[in-house]
């Protein structure tokens, strides 16, 4: 009976021991998962909290909110708005990751006081309405289409060889009128002919992703068209990568990523944020 008892003892001690083993283990590989999760909600409310401020504040110097017209050690609080989620293009262009001149990434965590690093990518994304129409070959007089209606023209441009439905309209883009027009292919629009006071005769189409920089300073890119049933045609988004500021992110450690939108002289401005 007494060994029974001794071993019925060792073998319930070794279970015991296995299973407390077994909570060890398993806690050693919770803890680091439940430290990733802490670190990325901090990371996430930090950029929210501070994006929703630089959005909704101009920021300010000691004679007004113009910060981006002073010196830059004359500058006493950071923003970008010029009124709620309205941002104003002459702040992100004072934005400098290094330098004298401009709002440094340096003194912008000095005026911030951030305990994370952060980078941006501002991207204004201009919306041309082109929801006017004709058929191809039919246009309305004051426009020039890129080809004639001549089968024994050889079009270049293939806009001969588009859909029948030709889609246009025009943006103010950087102080100048820009015009459009949108063609299909099997129902899909998918190329822009651009000009500046509807001639098309010696233009070449645009297609998605590709970049144009004709009448612009800056170099934009054709993001998409809407092809939604029963609105093929009647906008396409453009894109303009303003500004990037503040290092690259450091791969090794945890990066949260915030996307914000807010306007920018009336059109549609796209913040992405890296956070780590």
């Amino acid at each position: 009976m007494e060994g029974q008892i001794n071993l019925e003892f060792l073998t319930a001690a070794m279970l015991y021991i296995i299973a407390l083993s077994s909570i060890f283990l398993v806690g050693d590989q919770v803890l680091p998962s439940f430290h990733s999760e802490t670190e990325r909600t901090s990371l996430n409310l930090e950029a929210k909290t501070f994006t929703y401020e630089i959005l909704t504040h101009p920021g300010q110097h000691e004679n007004g909110d113009n910060w981006e017209d002073v010196e830059i050690d004359e500058i006493e609080s950071f923003g970008l708005a010029n009124d709620f989620f309205e941002v104003n293009r002459d702040k992100i262009e004072r934005l400098s990751t290094v330098g004298d001149e401009d709002l440094n990434y340096t003194t912008f965590r000095e005026l911030n006081s951030l305990e994370h690093q952060y980078h941006f990518r501002f991207t204004w994304m201009p919306v041309v309405h082109t929801n006017e129409s004709f058929t191809r070959g039919e246009s309305p007089d004051f426009i020039e289409e890129p080809c004639p209606e001549d089968p024994d023209h050889t079009c270049p441009s293939g806009y001969n060889d588009a859909d029948d439905t030709v889609t246009y309209g025009s943006a103010e883009i950087e102080g100048m009128e820009h015009t459009f027009l949108a063609t299909a292919e099997d129902g899909s629009y998918n190329s822009l002919y651009i000009s500046h006071n509807w001639d098309f005769s010696d233009r070449n189409p645009y297609y998605s992703r590709e970049s144009f920089d004709k009448y612009t300073d800056s170099e934009y890119t054709i993001e998409s068209f809407q092809n939604r049933e029963e609105q093929e045609g009647s906008v396409v988004i453009l894109k303009d990568e303003i500004n990037q500021f503040g290092p690259s992110p450091d791969t090794t450690t945890a990066i949260q990523r915030v996307e914000r939108f807010a306007v920018m002289e009336d059109e549609p401005l796209l913040i992405e944020v890296l956070v780590w």
